[in-house]
């Protein structure tokens, strides 16, 4: 089957791109993920804007997780005006740019082939970009919490089972839930940033 570049999303927002093939294939969480993303994060962390940051999300950055083999990275830079150059130096470590998979302001996606095969997908995004603020939070959701990350697990897998060649059957069936866990770690991560005073209760 032809390789395909066609974006996707989690509830219509586009956190990473489609898959190399139709067939959904997941593996069982390997433990050596987050090996491989801190062997990429200390290749690209130099070659990125001072004040840049590098963050492990999607499903291979959630202990226990089953998903697709291939590593998802977000490579975040202060401001707008430094994603091309971030993107120009990323080149060199064989990164590919994708300027077509998202028509997103602020954010750009490059993949990474090994063996003819994607590992990497890097997305470049501007601070504050709200994709960014949304992937990070269901990642911490689904790490901090069992009954979120077994739920979601679940439903992975039913689907995946279910539609095997549906990628758009695949994603529509987990819309549900994804926006639900994904409500709920926004109103956590708003829950945790709001003031405490000396009594330990949260200041309107």
């Amino acid at each position: 089957m032809a390789d395909r570049d066609e974006p996707f999303g989690q509830v219509g927002r586009r956190w990473f791109t489609g898959i190399t093939r139709d067939e959904l294939h997941f593996v069982a969480y390997d433990p050596r993920w987050p090996a491989r993303f801190a062997a990429a994060r200390d290749e690209i962390q130099p070659l990125l804007p001072p004040g840049s940051r590098v963050e492990h999300f999607g499903s291979t950055s959630v202990p226990g997780l089953s998903a697709k083999d291939c590593i998802d990275i977000a490579a975040v830079v202060p401001r707008y005006d430094q994603i091309n150059a971030a993107i120009a130096a990323l080149s060199s470590l064989g990164y590919q740019a994708r300027p077509n998979a998202f028509n997103d302001r602020g954010h750009v996606f490059l993949r990474r082939l090994t063996g003819g095969q994607r590992s990497h997908h890097l997305h470049v995004y501007q601070e504050g970009h709200q994709n960014l603020l949304e992937a990070l939070a269901f990642r911490d959701l689904l790490r901090s919490d069992p009954q979120a990350r077994q739920r979601y697990q679940a439903v992975k897998r039913t689907l995946a089972e279910a539609n095997p060649y549906d990628r758009s059957g695949y994603l529509a069936g987990k819309n549900e839930v994804v926006g639900e866990l994904l409500r709920l770690a926004l109103t956590r991560l708003r829950q945790d940033a709001e003031p405490v005073d000396r009594r330990g209760d949260a200041r309107s």
